[in-house]
């Protein structure tokens, strides 16, 4: 696997003012923090997935381990010396 460009993260949960339903994470990169912002009524078994894994700390202290430009960035699944980590079970797919 090749990396471009490992960047530790975690991530921090929190909501954003009661005008918005929706829940949003805040990556926090070595390279700046960044806010996504989830859809559970879009997603609701992928969200809760998802803010599961940030609530347990999965994420922190992992990798972005490779850059597709102007793609994606996967990350998450590894620690800096590129050893995977353990995830639960899969769970439904929700694209549609």
């Amino acid at each position: 696997m090749q990396l471009f460009k490992s960047v530790l993260f975690t991530l921090a949960i929190f909501y954003t003012s009661q005008l918005y339903a929706a829940p949003s994470v805040e990556f926090e990169t070595s390279q700046g923090n960044f806010v996504v912002e989830l859809h559970p009524e879009k997603a609701p078994k992928t969200v809760a997935n998802f803010l599961q894994y940030v609530k347990d700390g999965f994420y922190e202290n992992t990798i972005f381990h490779r850059v597709i430009s102007r793609c994606m960035i996967p990350g998450g699944g590894f620690v800096r010396d590129v050893t995977e980590k353990n995830t639960r079970g899969t769970i439904a797919n929700e694209a549609g």
